[in-house]
């Protein structure tokens, strides 16, 4: 599950805007757009950690609920470049609305993810790796306390990571480099981009939304086991996970045309 908060961001370009026939025109021109948002995930989870090695010939398998609380930070830097065609209605020589459809292309500069998170449990029992549907091999509760953080870049697929572990009175800390088997997300896309502007003596104030078409997220990234990057294994996977970041824009400008 994702809960996307905190988003905001910036964008900065130029434009050309050439008169095609009569009140029609072709827009083009690039844009930089600086994005940030938060991603948070708070549930309890049912897991396994398999710990020691028994003298018996088993693995002690620690199962219980765990109270998970992770947090996601994103930063994007993208080029956008649009080719709009554009009608105006034209009201006098320095006085006009535009009207903008048509679609843009998208180049991912750099993107970052931060990440620290919990996972705790305060009654994990202990399980036999060759019995476990036979119940626990004890019924002393032990606490288990994990703490996660790290950095991604996601157009790679390098992960650093450091887990900090308290189980049963240890603790430990762990630097984690981990290969994923391709990068997170795709650096180019391609959207639709609708807008109005309306332009004055050249000042320009206008409006634009973007809808992404393509699918931002690697399908070889999201469909695999991504778990690892915290030192676990899972079978849970994201068959079909889509990541669009469409944009409102608010936008004003000058353009040196009087």
């Amino acid at each position: 599950d994702v809960n996307y908060s905190s988003q905001s961001g910036f964008s900065i370009g130029a434009v050309l805007d050439l008169r095609v026939y009569k009140n029609w025109y072709i827009k083009t021109g690039v844009d930089y757009t600086h994005l940030q948002y938060t991603n948070s995930f708070n549930a309890d989870v049912d897991r396994s950690v398999q710990q020691e090695f028994n003298a018996g010939g088993y693995y002690v398998v620690y199962k219980g609920a765990f109270q998970n609380t992770f947090k996601e930070k994103y930063k994007f830097d993208f080029l956008s470049i649009p080719l709009l065609a554009s009608y105006r209605f034209v009201f006098d020589k320095r006085n006009n609305l535009q009207l903008d459809l048509g679609p843009v292309v998208n180049f991912a500069i750099t993107g970052k993810m931060n990440f620290e998170g919990n996972s705790s449990s305060d009654d994990v029992l202990p399980y036999s790796s060759l019995y476990l549907d036979d119940g626990p091999i004890s019924s002393n509760r032990s606490p288990e306390y994990m703490r996660f953080t790290g950095e991604m870049n996601l157009f790679n697929t390098k992960v650093t990571n450091t887990t900090t572990s308290s189980e049963r009175g240890m603790h430990r800390d762990f630097l984690n480099e981990y290969t994923a088997v391709a990068a997170p997300y795709n650096r180019v896309g391609l959207g639709l981009r609708v807008g109005a502007t309306y332009e004055y003596a050249g000042i320009q104030v206008g409006v634009a939304y973007t809808h992404m078409l393509t699918n931002m997220a690697n399908d070889s990234f999201w469909n695999s086991e991504r778990l690892p990057i915290f030192g676990q294994t899972s079978d849970v996977l994201m068959a079909g996970y889509k990541h669009k970041i469409n944009t409102l824009e608010l936008k004003v400008g000058y353009i040196f045309r009087y």
